[in-house]
C-alpha cells in the first residue's frame, strides 16, 4: 500500500473481519462473494478518477454490509440462523 504502518493495520483490520465473519462463513460459505461486484464498482471508480464518488460508495457499502454482518451475527447468536 506503500506505508508500512498502513498495511499492517490493514492486515490487522483484515484478520478481525475474518474472525469476526468466521460464524457466517461456517453456515453460509459463498457469504464474501457478494461483495465481488461492490468491489469491482470501486475499482472502476478509481480507475476512472472519481475518487470521490468512489469514497462515497465504499462508505454506504461499508454501512450496508456493518449492518447485514450484524444482523447474522445477531441471528447466529439468538439461535435463529
Amino acid at each position: 500500500m506503500g506505508s508500512k504502518t498502513l498495511g499492517d493495520t490493514m492486515d490487522q483490520l483484515d484478520a478481525f473481519l475474518r474472525l469476526a465473519t468466521l460464524p457466517i462463513l461456517e453456515r453460509e460459505p459463498a457469504f464474501n462473494r457478494r461483495f465481488i461486484e461492490v468491489n469491482e464498482h470501486i475499482v472502476e471508480l478509481v480507475k476512472a478518477g472519481d475518487r470521490q464518488a468512489a469514497s462515497d460508495y465504499l462508505q454506504e457499502q461499508l454501512m450496508k454490509q456493518a449492518e447485514a454482518i450484524i444482523e447474522m451475527i445477531e441471528a447466529i447468536n439468538n439461535g435463529t440462523a
